[in-house]
């Protein structure tokens, strides 16, 4: 791979960011926040259905749907098919809510066999069962039909998720499933796969302690500086091209109590660790490969980096560790991923090459 300097300021696209881009043009450099409602404080002090599913080593559900209108529509429909999940949790208790499932993403709903949905559930349904009022769940599903293959991409990014969990609590909180989808109408009746339920996003911006927004254009003195220089960090290392601030793509703004924007990033399917095969490089940032690292955080001066490259430095072994033990990830991409990262962190020992890359200097 290489490492391919970027200049500040640079705005890019790629296949996933032109709608994205084009929003930005329609609304000069702001938009208005988008905030969620705050939840009841009697609610969140219950748990939530993704706390009885979370830290399970793999947790089995099951999505009855219309399936076959979910996939006959995949590329062009946002509409809510009416559903059932049942999940198991606390020594083999089963309950089955009522859900509401559609297709969602740009990119892998247009590539993928098989697309990944959002499940929203109804409060008062939630509610009648003892849990909290965090209602909408993702779900990254197999993409293709190849079995082994789809099941080592989904273990491939899970795992990204669960190094960017050792790094910092500021991260989605995703669970390994066993899904089964039971096909309400046509053919096939039932269909099996891996996938991986991310934990809702208000959830999330109620566990940080901030509320949830959604902005373009932000000048850089907006984001807190050591979160930024944390998530644009670990975007580097695990080589992805497919973030961005300035268009509030695949990043979740979470507005702190001290009115700082701190900003969590999520799906990873094409960054250099996951090397997806539907991936494609980011031709605009320099990209002639996925697995082609560019810094795209906010350059800041070397002093400033180099708290954040110690920290990164200091999690080394429990990175390649959590690598070592992900039981079900193929042992061909265990040594991949672990020959990856060991690139990442020669580059933080040359202190020349570093300074370039990641820093104003």
């Amino acid at each position: 791979m290489q490492y391919l300097f970027q200049t500040p300021n640079v705005i890019y696209l790629n296949m996933r960011s032109l709608l994205s881009y084009s929003l930005i043009l329609l609304t000069c450099c702001w938009i208005s926040p988008v905030r969620g409602q705050s939840p009841s404080a009697d609610s969140v002090s219950l748990p939530g259905i993704f706390d009885l599913l979370y830290a399970q080593d793999v947790a089995e559900i099951t999505v009855k749907t219309n399936l076959s209108h979910l996939l006959e529509n995949k590329r062009t429909s946002d509409e809510y098919m009416d559903g059932e999940f049942t999940y198991e949790y606390a020594n083999n208790v089963v309950q089955t809510l009522p859900v509401k499932v559609k297709c969602r993403g740009r990119y892998r709903r247009m590539k993928c066999e098989f697309p990944p949905f959002k499940l929203k559930f109804k409060k008062d349904d939630l509610a009648a069962s003892g849990l909290n009022e965090f209602n909408e769940l993702k779900l990254v599903t197999h993409c293709l039909g190849e079995k082994e293959r789809s099941k080592d991409l989904i273990n491939r990014e899970y795992l990204t998720y669960k190094l960017y969990n050792i790094l910092t609590p500021n991260s989605f909180r995703v669970q390994l499933v066993k899904v089964t989808y039971l096909n309400t109408k046509g053919k096939p009746k039932k269909i099996k796969g891996w996938g991986i339920l991310i934990e809702d996003s208000d959830e999330l911006a109620h566990r940080i302690g901030g509320e949830k927004e959604m902005l373009m254009g932000l000048p850089d003195s907006s984001f807190h500086k050591e979160n930024e220089q944390m998530a644009a960090m670990f975007n580097f290392m695990i080589g992805n091209g497919d973030w961005d601030c300035e268009l509030a793509r695949n990043i979740e703004m979470i507005r702190d109590s001290q009115n700082n924007i701190m900003i969590v990033p999520y799906d990873f399917d094409f960054s250099g660790v996951v090397n997806a095969p539907y991936a494609v490089p980011n031709s605009f940032i320099g990209q002639k490969s996925v697995r082609d690292r560019v810094y795209l955080g906010i350059k800041h001066s070397w002093p400033e980096m180099l708290p954040t490259i110690l920290y990164f430095q200091e999690k080394k072994e429990e990175i390649m560790a959590a690598i070592q033990n992900a039981d079900r990830l193929a042992i061909t991409s265990k040594t991949d991923i672990t020959s990856y990262l060991k690139d990442f962190y020669k580059l933080l020992e040359n202190e020349e090459e570093a300074r370039m890359e990641l820093s104003s200097e």
